[in-house]
Order: structure tokens, then sequence, then C-alpha cells
């Protein structure tokens, strides 16, 4: 049973136990809301990578920092080879330093990460990408994952509100 399953299970069975008792009805609008924001739970049949990718806040002001952060976790039951994660920023965000298991270099909006030789089982392994805020708007950042298993770069995106308090 993987982490998420047992998150989904979870705040589904207290929403319904707290709809059947009927007490704080504030409570299960928060699980349920919650919940939405959980990825989906994606198991592979011969395992695979799954990625999670989320702003450590938002909305951000101009000239602010914030931090994506970026979690790959290895559902299946072999070893995941030459990982490779790149994080592409709109023009709205400018990188300032990023942090993972491996090195990274920054060219132009791409921040990429060095190919991460091997993630074990059940394994995981976080990265970090740290921007700055520099023009307002609705921007979404995207990021691709691939290794030697998957010939087509699963992407991901997380949209970000970035405002002006002028």
């Amino acid at each position: 049973l993987s982490r998420g399953r047992v998150h989904n299970d979870l705040f589904n069975h207290c929403i319904e136990a707290s709809r059947i008792l009927r007490v704080d009805a504030e409570f299960p609008r928060q699980l349920e809301q919650t919940l939405k924001r959980l990825p989906p739970v994606r198991i592979g049949k011969h395992g695979q990578l799954q990625e999670w990718l989320m702003d450590v806040d938002d909305p951000v002001e101009i000239g602010t920092e914030t931090t994506y952060e970026i979690r790959v976790v290895n559902q299946g039951t072999k070893e995941a080879r030459d990982i490779r994660l790149v994080v592409m920023l709109p023009p709205e965000l400018r990188p300032i330093s990023a942090e993972g298991p491996v090195d990274y270099i920054v060219q132009g909006s791409q921040v990429v990460f060095a190919p991460l030789a091997l993630l074990s089982p059940r394994a995981d392994t976080t990265y970090r990408v740290k921007v700055q805020a520099i023009q307002p708007g609705d921007v979404k950042v995207r990021v691709q994952l691939s290794s030697s298993d998957i010939s087509t770069p699963v992407t991901k995106e997380e949209s970000t509100r970035i405002y002006s308090d002028e």
C-alpha cells in the first residue's frame, strides 16, 4: 500500500465518519480541499517513478523568493537508473539556487540536474529550486522527469500567482 493511497483512504474515511456522526461540518470540507491538492496515486505494473511537485509559497509577491520542491519516488520493485530532472521556469521567475542529490546547472530559464545514477526500490529523493518573482502574473513551472526506463519524459506543472502590492 503506497503512502498516497494511505492518505487518500484516511482522508475519505474521516470525511465519511464526520458526516455520519454530524460533528464539525468544517472539518470534512477542509479534508476535501486538502485531498484535491494531493497528487494522484499511480502505481506502475513493473515499478515506475512518481514525481510530486509543489511550491512552498503561493501566492508570491514580486521581489520575494519561493522554493519549488520536487519529490521523486521509486514505487517499483526494481532499481530506477539514470534519473534526469529538468525544471523549466517562466520569464516571471528567476532561478537563484537549487539543491538535490546531484549537481545542477542553470541554462537560461532551465535548471538542469545531473543524472542520478540509481534510486532503489521504494526509495525517494527530493530536489529543490529557489526562485525570485520578478514580474506579476499567473505562471506555470514545468518539470520533466526521465530515466533509462522512461523513454518519453513525464511532465508536471505547478501554478503560482505572482502579485504586486503597488
